[in-house]
């Protein structure tokens, strides 16, 4: 905002990254599994938005042809064990 630029309404790998927020929980709509990625260790442009991934994220557990797109839950902070 500060450059001018209108804000996006959707997170983008790069907000999502640099607001510490890299952990990006989903769940099957079918099947309940929950599943989580780290954004970081994806090779996509930052400027993607990050319900670009729910076709990567279909859940092939259930079946070869999920019946919807996973739901994405919420983005975490990286936890450190």
């Amino acid at each position: 905002m500060e450059r001018g630029a209108r804000p996006s309404f959707f997170s983008t790998f790069e907000t999502a990254i640099a607001s510490g927020m890299s952990v990006l929980e989903f769940v099957c709509p079918a099947c309940q599994v929950l599943g989580e990625i780290d954004l970081r260790t994806i090779d996509r442009h930052r400027a993607m938005t990050i319900s670009g991934l729910i076709p990567s994220l279909s859940c092939r557990r259930c079946c070869t042809n999920p019946p919807s797109a996973p739901a994405i839950k919420r983005l975490t902070e990286e936890e450190w064990n």
